[in-house]
C-alpha cells in the first residue's frame, strides 16, 4: 500500500526536512501505530518517466527533478557523477539563459551571504541550487528567482585544468 504522510517537520534543517518526518512515521509504526493515523492511503499512483543527465566530455546536462517548499532546485546530478565528469577542472553551472552562473560548490547555505545564489550537494548526494534564506516571503527561492521548474535544464560546463581545493569538499 502507498500512503501520503501528513506529519509536520519539527526541524529547521533545510537540506532534507522530509528526513525528520520519516523518522517520526517510523517511530509511530514501530510502537504499533497504524498508517491511517499519520497518513492518508493513496488509491492510485502515476508512474513518471525519470529524466537522466546527459553526459558530454566537457559538460553535464541535468534537470531539475524536484522543487522543495523553499524553492530550492534539486537536480538529477549526483555528487559522484559531478566528480567523475569534472576531473578536477573548473566549472560553471549555467541557469536558464546562461546569464546566471555559479562556479563554486558550497558546503552549507551560510557559506554565501543572505540572498546570494549557491550550489551544494545535499544530504541525498544530489546537486541543489538555492538562495541563502531566499524562501518565498523572503524575496523568493531559487525556483522563483531563476524561473526554473521541475524538468528544466541545468547545464554544467567544465573547462581548464586548474583545481582549487576549496571549490568542492567531500
Amino acid at each position: 500500500a502507498v500512503y501520503d504522510l501528513n506529519l509536520p517537520s519539527d526541524s529547521d534543517i533545510l537540506t532534507f526536512p522530509v528526513l525528520h518526518i520519516l523518522v517520526k512515521a517510523a517511530c509511530h509504526l514501530l510502537r504499533g501505530g497504524t498508517p491511517e493515523v499519520i497518513s492518508k492511503r493513496v488509491e492510485s499512483i502515476q508512474v513518471a518517466h525519470r529524466l537522466r543527465p546527459l553526459l558530454e566530455e566537457d559538460a553535464i546536462r541535468g534537470h531539475v527533478v524536484y522543487v522543495d517548499r523553499f524553492g530550492n532546485l534539486i537536480t538529477d546530478i549526483t555528487q559522484s557523477l559531478f566528480r567523475e565528469v569534472r576531473k578536477e577542472r573548473d566549472f560553471t553551472i549555467q541557469l536558464r539563459t546562461g546569464k546566471t552562473r555559479i562556479s563554486k560548490l558550497a558546503i552549507h547555505y551560510s557559506d554565501v551571504a543572505e540572498g546570494e545564489r549557491l550550489a551544494l550537494c545535499n544530504n541525498n548526494g544530489h546537486l541543489e541550487i538555492a538562495i541563502n534564506k531566499g524562501a518565498p516571503g523572503s524575496g523568493g527561492g531559487a525556483s522563483q528567482l531563476f524561473g526554473l521548474r521541475k524538468g528544466d535544464l541545468i547545464l554544467i560546463l567544465f573547462h581548464g585544468r586548474t583545481h582549487r581545493q576549496n571549490d568542492i569538499q567531500s
